[in-house]
């Protein structure tokens, strides 16, 4: 499941979004690796290729 969050309507999120991420830019992607690592991606196109890979996938 992908969890919706509004970065620009809430601080709390805003602020995740550049301590954690890096910067503040939407939209963005936060993935959550089995390992406990968490990346972050940014770019609608990259977003895109790779949900439709874990739809692929099955996952």
């Amino acid at each position: 499941n992908i969890e919706l969050r509004d970065a620009k309507g809430n601080d709390t999120f805003a602020n995740e979004l550049l301590n954690e991420g890096g910067k503040k830019q939407v939209p963005c992607l936060r993935i959550s690796n089995a390992d406990g690592t968490v990346n972050w991606m940014y770019e609608s196109d990259t977003i895109n290729q790779y949900l439709e890979s874990l739809t692929a996938a099955g996952k």
